[in-house]
């Protein structure tokens, strides 16, 4: 599509007007304001998200390992799903706690898959 000398003449006058009144300088320093907000905003996610993950790793790393069946009947669900992370982390076999339903199936479950 090929614009005629009329149609030139009226986009090049808008164009002047808009570069007067300077409503295209403000949508960019607009726009620049939003991103510079977004990316601080998006850093102050990324710092919560690494205290969260570093509060689960250290909450992984404090875990003792329990294995034998009087030790897990005592434990409570939490309890439970903190040793299956942990076991886990280093044997992808054992299944996730939340297949494991219910309390003594996941304990039942979490004892199998320890011993397997």
């Amino acid at each position: 599509m090929v614009l005629g000398p009329g149609a030139c003449k009226y986009l090049c006058k808008k164009a002047r007007i808009n570069d007067t009144a300077g409503a295209e300088k403000k949508r960019r320093l607009a726009q620049v304001k939003y991103d510079k907000w977004v990316v601080q905003q998006n850093h102050e996610t990324d710092v919560k998200r690494k205290k969260c993950c570093e509060a689960s790793s250290a909450k992984l790393a404090a875990v003792v390992p329990h294995v034998m069946p009087d030790e897990i009947m005592k434990m409570h669900v939490i309890e439970v799903d903190l040793q299956i992370w942990w076991h886990r982390q280093f044997d992808a076999e054992v299944p996730a706690a939340k297949h494991l339903k219910g309390k003594w199936v996941g304990k039942e479950g979490y004892f199998d898959s320890c011993h397997s």
